[in-house]
């Protein structure tokens, strides 16, 4: 008789968690999101956005008006903004909005009950003031006096110096206290250059469509040669508007200051005066990289961000500050370091040999874990001299393109109550995860996976088909299946000329911003998982494709029939017209209906006593527990101490369990 598999897991109790469980994450009802929506679009326009005056909060808890020093006999205090009635019901709602860090207290910052979410939403909040025009603070920026910069500055490393002491905290979310540290205000960090070039060039693009190969490349591949090409653009469009010519010239200095030589020197010269005293062993370091060819020097900083990350926080609070400030100079320095080196013609050796460091520095700045970084590194290194098997070399390089995949679970792990709150009433807060991503050094890794993902499936063959035909010049980069009629957009503009339908499969030969929702996406030469077209069709679970510019005769021939777009998760793509897809697909059912059998588990019954974590492993699945047991004790494995503690019933237990009712119920229909 069939056994039907059967699993039960016990919870030991809830106290041996190590925090209590969040609450479960709810939306407010949609009345509650259109009246958020509307009173976030009057503050937008409001002289005063959030606020409602300006008052002085002294140290005992009463506030005045701005008259001269009425703290002074009040223990001190400070001056700014009050919060409006609206803006503090917002809050209280989930939406903070136009945050004045001097008024923010710990208990409201740290907010333990709520699994932290106030100090979650801070960034989001930071992101949307800029890219958004200033978002509510739109006409509110120039509001004399509702902050002081003094008073931001100490009230915000307050709050780093008080969050970093909580040690355990700061294990467990590096890349968090990574990003409030960007966030916050507190006198030494500097600013965030590399997102305010991608939204300068972005604002530009917007209003100068002209801009949009520059603003391209500046997203893509930024380099010292990108400020100059962007003073000839504005010397070549000297009709752009006005504005947008003095955003042109701030964004030029932005990138020399970025990526310029001299400025990368003084910030790598300055971190090793910074680190001279408290970690001899990093200025030593940093002393010996001028000297080294551009790899061996990536991987000496790599070393350094390392020493700087997790592994040396906790001992300090006031150094660990200064280590997280200088991680962030570092990370950029070897994020333009790496896109130097992808300008040259790399061998494949070199470019294993990149990847490994800069997954190495992920995991150093929190992106990755040390499990993820191994699953992905440690077949790269086995293949670093010799390729091996091409079918191994394929699957290891293809493998690599997870990590954007991994590192956006990290990000949306960290920051998912906020987002979902903040996508709710204000749409471009959808896009914060790939903002941080591409303000990382997946960046130059994405760039990376790319090409070795195209030199595996070119050494091992793979082939694609292209209506009835093998053809080579495709790469897979989000699996699925989709049909629809084929579209060929040759400019970005065509968009506005005629809106794209959900039911097109769309040839792109622009990258774009924006992207209403297709049934399938090829884009020509847009392989990087991090490309702007790419990650919308991920977040859209669009299937897509790069596909090769000398493709595209064959795509002209088929615009406007109906087609099918297969992409395989090992990057093989296949587009044919309907009615041969059809035809195709029908053979294939017909020779695996002929040739396909499933073979029924059999399950192990000799266990009969129940099984502690420690004792399960993804080898038992499916014989002696399901596949769920088996798979909690392997992260139990992987994640000591993390997962709650249980027992999993294995079938031998179900099986003598269920024993007497079936022999009864067998002898029953043996009577009859």
């Amino acid at each position: 008789m069939r056994i039907t598999p059967f699993l039960l897991i016990f919870c030991i109790s809830a106290p041996l968690f190590a925090a209590p469980l969040p609450p479960a994450l709810t939306q407010p009802a949609p009345e509650v999101i259109a009246a958020a929506k509307s009173t976030l679009a009057t503050m937008k326009e409001l002289e005063r956005g959030p606020y409602s005056r300006i008052r002085w909060f002294c140290s005992d808890g009463t506030d005045h008006p701005p008259t001269p020093y009425p703290c002074a006999a009040r223990g001190g205090g400070v001056q700014h903004a009050a919060y409006s009635a609206d803006r503090e019901h917002l809050a209280r709602l989930g939406w903070p909005a136009g945050t004045v860090i001097a008024a923010l207290t710990w208990e409201q910052f740290w907010d333990q009950e709520n699994r932290h979410t106030r100090l979650r939403a801070l960034p989001l909040e930071r992101y949307l003031t800029a890219i958004d025009d200033g978002w509510v603070l739109r006409r509110a920026r120039n509001y004399r006096g509702r902050v002081q910069i003094e008073d931001e500055e100490r009230a915000g490393r307050q709050l780093l110096l008080r969050l970093l002491a909580q040690k355990d905290f700061v294990r467990e979310n590096l890349f968090l206290i990574r990003e409030l540290v960007r966030t916050l205000p507190h006198g030494q960090g500097g600013e965030d250059r590399t997102r305010t070039i991608r939204h300068l060039s972005q604002e530009i693009a917007e209003a100068v469509p002209a801009f949009t190969p520059l603003r391209v490349e500046i997203h893509t591949m930024p380099s010292a040669k990108s400020a100059e090409r962007v003073r000839g653009w504005l010397q070549q469009n000297p009709k752009a508007p006005q504005k947008e010519r003095e955003k042109g010239e701030r964004l030029a200095q932005a990138l020399d200051g970025l990526y310029g030589e001299e400025g990368r020197r003084d910030r790598l010269r300055l971190i090793a005066k910074k680190v001279e005293k408290s970690t001899p062993p990093i200025t030593v370091l940093l002393q010996q990289e001028g000297s080294r060819p551009p790899l061996a020097r990536i991987a000496l900083l790599t070393e350094v961000i390392e020493q700087l990350g997790q592994h040396n926080l906790g001992s300090r609070t006031a150094q660990d500050l200064l280590r997280l400030d200088l991680l962030q100079e570092l990370e950029a320095e070897i994020r333009t370091s790496a896109l130097e080196l992808l300008q040259q013609n790399l061998t494949r050796q070199e470019l294993l040999q990149l990847a490994q460091q800069l997954l190495r520095g992920c995991r150093g700045v929190g992106l990755l874990s040390a499990t993820e970084e191994e699953a992905l590194a440690q077949p790269l290194s086995l293949l670093a001299t010799d390729i091996g098997k091409t079918a191994e070399y394929a699957t290891a390089t293809r493998r690599l393109s997870l990590v954007a995949s991994w590192s956006a679970l990290t990000v949306r792990y960290h920051f998912a109550e906020p987002l979902s709150r903040y996508a709710a009433v204000e749409p471009k807060a959808q896009y914060f995860v790939d903002d941080l991503l591409r303000d990382s050094l997946l960046l130059p890794l994405a760039e990376v996976s790319k090409r070795l993902a195209a030199d595996g499936a070119q050494v091992a063959g793979m082939s694609h088909r292209l209506f009835g035909k093998e053809v080579v010049g495709l790469l897979g980069i989000n699996p699925g299946v989709a049909s629809g009629t084929l579209r060929l957009l040759e400019r970005t503009e065509e968009m506005v000329e005629k809106p794209l339908a959900s039911d097109e499969i769309v040839v792109m030969s622009e990258t774009v911003a924006e992207l209403t929702p297709v049934a399938g996406i090829l884009t020509l030469g847009e392989g990087n998982p991090l490309s702007h077209v790419q990650m919308l069709a991920r977040n859209l679970g669009i299937p897509n494709s790069a596909l090769s510019p000398a493709l595209l005769p064959q795509l002209r021939d088929h615009a406007g029939k109906r087609v099918v777009l297969a992409v395989a998760s090992d990057g093989r793509v296949v587009l044919e017209e309907v009615a041969e897809a059809s035809s195709l697909s029908q053979q294939q059912a017909n020779r695996e209906g002929r040739q396909s059998r499933v073979e029924a588990p059999r399950p192990d019954l000799s266990v009969t006593q129940p099984l502690y974590l420690s004792q399960l492993n993804t080898a038992l699945s499916g014989k002696v527990v399901g596949p769920k047991a088996a798979n909690v004790g392997e992260l139990h494995r992987i994640f000591p101490g993390r997962i709650a503690p249980a027992i999993a019933l294995p079938f031998g237990i179900f099986a003598a369990h269920t024993e007497a009712p079936r022999l009864r119920l067998l002898r029953a229909f043996q009577r009859n």
